[in-house]
């Protein structure tokens, strides 16, 4: 599971160091050598394990052989702008620039560990972001207990096996 937020500094060469703790950790699936980065709403990139990666192709995207509109220009969007990466041996990526541009990162960049995937922002964008969703963060997870994404959450639907909310 990846977790955290870490603060790293992006050379001119566009390469910056996946943070250790999004790297290494015993008996979870990490950012190792290799995975992949697209674009991500809200400007950041997305950084994914190759089996996630696989798993988001597979069951969310490859699911049809005839895709509708939306889902074809969500398989472009997504998959048309991912890149297989690799970490050098100080553990540094090098970030497409495609991926540099769109999400306009700086020098100072934020990882950021959001459960399945890792996610790349400009540290003075993070910051922002964070300042506008803190007073509704209450709000959004208060919702989240009543919804289907609540499955795998402790508590949640999964957990429960009723598909509601414990109290409910």
């Amino acid at each position: 599971m990846l977790v955290g937020h870490y603060d790293h500094h992006m050379d001119a060469k566009n390469r910056v160091i996946v943070p250790f703790k999004l790297r290494e950790i015993e008996g979870g699936e990490m950012l190792t050598n290799a995975f992949y980065l697209t674009k991500g709403p809200e400007g950041c990139v997305f950084a994914y394990t190759v089996s996630a990666w696989r798993r988001i192709i597979e069951e969310r995207l490859g699911r049809s052989a005839l895709p509708s509109r939306r889902m074809r220009e969500l398989q472009r969007g997504f998959a048309g702008s991912a890149h297989y990466c690799t970490c050098d041996k100080q553990g540094r990526v090098v970030l497409p620039q495609e991926l540099v541009d769109y999400a306009g990162l700086g020098r100072e960049v934020t990882w950021i560990g959001a459960a399945d995937r890792a996610e790349i922002w400009d540290s003075k964008g993070w910051r922002e972001y964070e300042e506008e969703r803190a007073a509704s963060f209450a709000d959004l997870f208060d919702s989240l207990a009543d919804s289907d994404e609540t499955d795998g959450f402790p508590g949640g639907a999964a957990e429960t096996g009723k598909g509601e909310s414990p109290g409910t």
